[in-house]
């Protein structure tokens, strides 16, 4: 099942479609027997929709301050106190979906690693900005920051 969630081939829309209008209405939705790349591609949509995204803007300048590519270890420290400035609201969902992303890339038969999964979820997790001229290099650090959250998720998910 992991090894098919959040691969890039599409879901059908009107199962996706389906199942967010079940949600929203509150009523029960059984997820175990629907088909992975639904249920990816409704997580994906979920985090797309929320009216501001995981990763409040306003903090962009202090998470790319964060990275420090040649110190891995730094970066992930770093980014420790970054995180603990996320509303609370933010902090509550992202605690879930950093658990369940850092479970996926374990799972040896998905192949999907913690990169793999930071290129699925950067969209998803940073909202639709518009960077420019830049957008491909804040794109890439956007990747590494989700790369290293995926990684030491045990240790963030501690401060959400």
């Amino acid at each position: 099942f992991f090894s098919l969630l959040f691969r890039r081939l599409s879901a059908p829309k009107s199962k996706v479609d389906q199942l967010k209008e079940l949600y929203d209405s509150g009523k029960p939705v059984n997820l175990e027997k629907e088909d992975p790349h639904v249920v990816g591609a409704l997580l994906k949509q979920y985090l797309r929709e929320l009216p501001n995204p995981l990763f409040p803007v306003a903090l962009n300048t202090e998470f790319f301050s964060a990275l420090v590519p040649e110190d891995k270890a730094k970066s992930k420290k770093q980014i420790l106190e970054v995180v603990k400035k996320i509303p609370e609201n933010n902090k509550r969902v992202l605690k879930r979906v950093l658990k369940m992303l850092s479970e996926v890339s374990k799972e040896p038969e998905t192949k999907m690693t913690p990169q793999n999964l930071a290129v699925c979820f950067v969209p998803n997790l940073f909202g639709g900005s518009d960077y420019g001229s830049d957008a491909l290099r804040q794109q890439a650090t956007f990747q590494m920051l989700v790369t290293y959250m995926i990684e030491d998720a045990d240790n963030i998910t501690k401060v959400l």
